[in-house]
């Protein structure tokens, strides 16, 4: 058994990815099919540890990949595989990487048809994390010079680009730094992608960024973000609080921002890049964080001391539009949370719209007014529930969408599996990255005869 991952190459035939399936009917977060449509899974028989595998929605199909665990020493003969699989379960390319240790794939949305994919390989992760980042054609697999172009044309050559990280990734760009965001490090350079055209921008470093900060209990260290437009987001990220982990609005005051070419502190300017989001006040104690709203300055705009956290890992907020959805503890009885609930409300005034009975953890992102969420507990029932669809403009359940098993579904991050195991939604599609195999949900009616494929 060799010590490290066997990689089989197959080169692209040149054919196109079969046109049976219509991308557009894939784009839109609704209805999903009552079982996974294909299932990919890479052969025990090939590895001799534990691999964690990354999916994501390409044009045509699915680019999956697999690495050895990040914890386990590396092995010299490492070659870490990438796999385009297309909708029909065909097998459209594979491509072996030079790595030993893990892959983060960085692919713009399926929308905007990206011509290629970033794979990020970490190489090293001691005394320091060292990626390379490798571009290739999603149609083909092979390497394409265009990334490393763009690159060298802001000033980085390949020895620079090994310290490179991936601080953030949008629909159609991705933001990469020169530290790999260490909680109060410092930055000297911050470049944006676009995926989609293969143009790098540097934005430079604004002096927030260009000094250590102090990290604690409840404070925040700045990062740079993101926005939707593609504009750098130099935000706080509150650390330490109970349901960190989980919140993907924990972003604090919005303190500089890099917009038509040139970093600025304006307050109006400022206000704009985030609008308000839903959160809960930083403290030790639950009954203690209470629900509130707070702007891109980071003035409070509204509280709702009547819900509080529920006291449970893996809850947070999750916006969809002009509606956050979030578990919330709606009553109290001395130091214990009496009435749980998941509700879902304005984030810019706090009004609730509507709520459901129990405590609900979210699978994948809320989009096009639906959420997959896991069903509340009925009865004397021991184990977990399954799953529900909710229209989360009415809190509604979708008809002919529930499922029984808890295990279809998992959270990100997984808590008590080591790995990535998770659920991600890409578009219409929902994808169930699990141990040694991705599952793909398609939108109902459009994903056709379920099909398994064995990745070479």
């Amino acid at each position: 058994m060799p010590s490290g991952y066997v990689c089989t190459e197959m080169a692209a035939n040149g054919a196109p990815a079969p046109a049976t399936y219509s991308e557009t009917a894939f784009d839109r977060f609704g209805p999903l099919d009552p079982a996974p449509s294909l299932t990919i899974q890479f052969g025990h028989d090939r590895i001799s540890d534990p691999i964690a595998l990354r999916a994501t929605r390409v044009e045509g199909g699915v680019l999956v990949s697999a690495s050895r665990s990040a914890n386990l020493p590396s092995a010299p003969d490492d070659r870490l595989p990438v796999v385009a699989v297309n909708h029909d379960g065909t097998v459209r390319w594979s491509a072996c990487l030079e790595g030993n240790r893990e892959i983060q794939s960085v692919v713009a949305a399926p929308e905007h048809r990206p011509a290629n994919a970033l794979v990020v390989v970490l190489t090293a992760n001691v005394p320091q994390y060292e990626h390379r980042i490798v571009q290739l054609s999603l149609a083909t697999g092979v390497e394409q010079p265009t990334f490393a172009a763009a690159m060298q044309s802001v000033g980085f050559d390949a020895d620079d680009l090994v310290g490179l990280g991936v601080a953030d990734v949008t629909d159609r760009y991705v933001l990469l730094v020169d530290n790999a965001a260490v909680p109060g490090g410092t930055y000297e350079r911050i470049v944006r992608y676009d995926l989609v055209a293969d143009v790098a921008v540097d934005v430079g470093v604004p002096a927030e960024l260009a000094q250590n900060q102090t990290v604690g209990p409840c404070s925040g260290f700045l990062q740079p973000s993101l926005s939707g437009s593609g504009d750098v987001i130099v935000g706080a990220l509150t650390i330490d609080v109970l349901s960190v982990a989980a919140e993907p609005n924990a972003t604090g005051p919005v303190v500089a921002l890099w917009h038509d070419g040139a970093w600025s502190r304006e307050p109006t300017l400022l206000a704009s890049a985030v609008g308000v989001l839903p959160g809960f006040a930083c403290a030790d104690d639950p009954a203690a964080m209470v629900v509130r709203g707070v702007d891109a300055l980071g003035q409070v705009r509204w509280t709702d001391p009547d819900l509080t956290h529920p006291g449970a890992d893996d809850v947070g907020w999750y916006l969809d539009g002009d509606v956050a959805v979030g578990s919330v503890c709606s009553r109290r009885i001395d130091d214990g949370c009496d009435r749980v609930e998941f509700v879902g409300l304005d984030p810019a005034t706090g009004e609730i719209r509507w709520t459901q009975p129990g405590l609900r953890v979210v699978a994948g992102d809320p989009a096009d007014g639906h959420v997959l969420v896991s069903a509340e507990s009925t009865g004397d029932v021991l184990l977990p529930p399954g799953w529900v669809l909710l229209d989360d403009r009415t809190g509604r359940e979708v008809p002919g969408q529930s499922w029984d098993d808890p295990e279809l579904f998992t959270l990100y991050p997984s808590r008590e599996v080591s790995g990535f195991n998770r659920t991600v939604r890409a578009g219409g599609l929902v994808l169930v990255v699990k141990g040694d195999q991705v599952q793909v949900w398609y939108p109902k009616a459009t994903g056709g005869a379920p099909r398994r494929v064995l990745l070479p």
